[in-house]
């Protein structure tokens, strides 16, 4: 489960650190990194057999589709962090 920005922000200006929403936005990304590439690699198994041409996949190559997926989970929270610190807390409770 995502959390809107503004409920971030929300949060945030109850007191949590923004290392702790940081960890948790980290969490979600590299789950979701985690889930895809193994999503990946079963599609990638599976359609294996119906392609007509050999193919070989080294092993080494889902642990760089893995890596990879890491790296973009966590420059894709520390956006979305980034982002959420610099809203004023006064818009994220509703007020203009």
């Amino acid at each position: 489960m995502t959390r809107h920005i503004y409920e971030i922000r929300v949060i945030g200006s109850f007191g949590p650190a923004t290392s702790e929403a940081f960890a948790d936005m980290a969490v979600q990304g590299l789950m979701l990194a985690l889930i895809a590439c193994i999503v990946g690699a079963f599609v990638e198994i599976g359609l294996e057999p119906l392609i007509p041409l050999q193919i070989e996949v080294p092993s080494a190559a889902y642990l760089e589709v893995f890596v990879v997926g890491v790296v973009v989970g966590l420059v894709a929270a520390s956006v979305g962090l980034r982002r959420a610190v610099h809203i004023d807390p006064a818009l994220a409770f509703g007020r203009q």
